[in-house]
């Protein structure tokens, strides 16, 4: 992804004993020519919040770095340090048991889940921290990482590497010591950032689930639910008239755009399932007791989706149902006429809405009502649009009795 240097974001990093890492990271990221991060976040246990209080805020090699280099400082305080509670409630020294394994995994997730959240967009550093707090960081930063956010470690050339006072290269000679005591030149060090790549999946976590907390282990459940929905996807309406579980999510339409979204589901199909039982349509309005004809044929065409979503209104205009009084006067009289553009297009701009608000724009683009085909018009020398959804008929359910 090219990174636009204009924009703002924050920087967050796991953090073990080595608060350098951050100095390091700005550094590598002033290098490249881009503008310091407006607010630093750093996930560690109780001792590295120790380190890196000292060393960044008291001692000041935040400062140091920023007026070295003459860029401006990002917001960061002892708040910006966070650190879990273990299974005792107490901050958390170190991660020793199971317990605490499982207490980090949900931390860091959900910091970065809330970070995503809250951030114009966020640098995450692998720099820092135990080997499963970086599996931890760069898993989530897959779970709910967005196109803009980015994940990077930062390379530091030896043997400037594990020097306890070497925090970035410096503008100009000066001295720090090994730890055999040896003299080092931090000016001479070489400091890179290596970004990394990561596959972005919050496209297959429901909206819902980015939204609030969660442990790392149903997160984890949550995507593979939804990736086996993605490769098998679900529109299943009840005969409730206004109910559509679509992708998982239950998602309530008015009346009249519930029945447009059925036909235009089954604009092509709607006729061919008499075969495995009752005709959907008609079993469904027989459930509501809204329809007396014997030859349900007669009242529904094959495959005239205008001439049936009129007749199925009228039906139900007609009927004694709850359902006809949420049908307002002004739907039906549009319709009264056919189906003109305005109608259409204002239904289907409520159902697609309706649909994105449920699942985000990535999940529900593959349900929503889009252009699939183009038609020539009889007696007429132009192509027209063919509406439906990108959804096989076989993954198009009715739930029988409600169920």
């Amino acid at each position: 992804m090219m990174y636009d240097e204009s924009k703002d974001y924050w920087l967050v990093s796991v953090l073990g004993l080595t608060p350098q890492v951050v100095t390091e990271t700005l550094y590598a990221l002033h290098k490249q020519g881009r503008q310091m991060p407006s607010r630093i976040v750093l996930i560690t246990t109780s001792k590295g919040f120790e380190r890196a209080r000292l060393e960044l805020i008291v001692n000041d090699r935040l400062g140091d770095f920023c007026r070295d280099y003459q860029v401006q400082r990002p917001q960061f305080d002892e708040h910006d340090i966070l650190v879990p509670n273990d299974q005792f409630g107490k901050p958390m020294e170190d991660a020793r048991n199971q317990a605490d394994h499982d207490i980090l995994a949900d931390f860091i997730t959900n910091t970065i889940r809330e970070l995503v959240n809250d951030s114009p967009a966020l640098h995450a550093s692998l720099a820092g921290g135990r080997k499963t707090m970086t599996f931890f960081i760069g898993y989530a930063m897959s779970l709910f990482g967005r196109t803009q956010d980015e994940l990077s470690h930062v390379l530091v050339s030896e043997p400037y590497e594990f020097v306890p006072k070497f925090f970035y290269p410096t503008p100009y000679t000066d001295v720090v010591y090994d730890n055999k005591d040896k003299p080092l030149d931090p000016s001479k060090a070489t400091v890179d950032l290596a970004p990394i790549a990561f596959v972005r999946l919050s496209s297959l976590l429901r909206k819902s689930a980015v939204e609030k907390a969660c442990r790392y282990v149903d997160f984890v459940d949550q995507f593979n639910v939804q990736r086996k929905l993605a490769e098998d996807p679900s529109i299943i309406f009840y005969p409730d008239g206004k109910t559509v579980d679509i992708h998982g999510s239950t998602i309530t339409f008015p009346p009249t755009e519930w029945l447009f979204y059925f036909f235009v589901c089954k604009s092509e199909g709607v006729s061919n399932v008499e075969n495995n039982h009752l005709n959907a349509l008609n079993y469904l309005l027989v459930e509501l007791g809204r329809l007396g004809l014997e030859e349900p044929e007669q009242c529904f065409p094959k495959r005239d989706i205008t001439t049936e979503l009129l007749q199925c209104i009228d039906v139900l205009k007609n009927s004694d149902s709850a359902m006809d009084t949420r049908l307002t006067e002004r739907s039906l009289s549009a319709l009264a006429g056919g189906m003109k553009i305005n109608f259409f297009n204002g239904r289907k701009l409520r159902v697609n809405s309706a649909i994105e608000k449920a699942l985000g724009p990535n999940l529900a683009a593959r349900y929503k009502i889009v252009s699939v085909d183009t038609a020539e018009v009889a007696n007429n020398n132009r192509a027209v649009n063919v509406f439906g959804v990108d959804v096989e008929q076989e993954f198009i359910q009715y739930a029988m009795n409600g169920s």
